[in-house]
């Protein structure tokens, strides 16, 4: 990554590598893209719901290693995560302590998030993506409770900006 006075963009070069890579076919495969991806997250409005049915094959436990298995889903997701580091713009700019913040949440049985932005002249700035993929406790909760589980994750996460 590259950090400037105006904020935090992506390299090309790692991106380029991460999308030379071809579709998982072993549990290690798999684990090395959701790897290689991890520090992208925050550039990536909605990654954890995305990337959920990657991460669900590859949540096994260490007897169920062998039952890997690459469907539809997890094809799907995968393009979409490499579609989205080469078209999303990928650039997080610096918080302006001369403008108020705007934080934007969102949640599903699936899964939570929030981005934190500023309105700054009129342009909106994006500061930070979160999500996260909810646990089975979690998707039983009602509509109410999930939206309020999407504020509480993400006043943890963007603590620092918010505070």
């Amino acid at each position: 990554h590259t950090i400037s006075e105006h904020g935090v963009k992506r390299t090309n070069e790692k991106i380029q590598a991460i999308f030379k890579l071809r579709q998982p076919t072993k549990l290690a495969e798999a684990n090395r893209f959701l790897g290689a991806l991890s520090w992208y997250r925050k550039f990536t409005p909605k990654f954890a719901t995305i990337a959920a049915s990657i991460r669900a094959v590859t949540n096994l436990t260490k007897t169920n290693r062998h039952k890997f298995e690459w469907g539809a889903s997890q094809s799907q997701a995968f393009s979409q995560l490499k579609q989205l580091l080469i078209t999303s713009p990928l650039f997080l700019v610096f918080p302006d302590d001369n403008y108020p913040v705007i934080l934007t949440m969102d949640a599903s049985e699936i899964g939570t998030g929030g981005t934190l932005k500023q309105n700054i002249n009129g342009e909106i700035q994006n500061l930070y993506y979160h999500s996260q993929v909810t646990s089975c406790t979690q998707r039983r909760y009602d509509p109410i409770e999930l939206e309020a589980l999407a504020i509480w994750l993400c006043f943890q996460r963007m603590r620092s900006y918010l505070l």
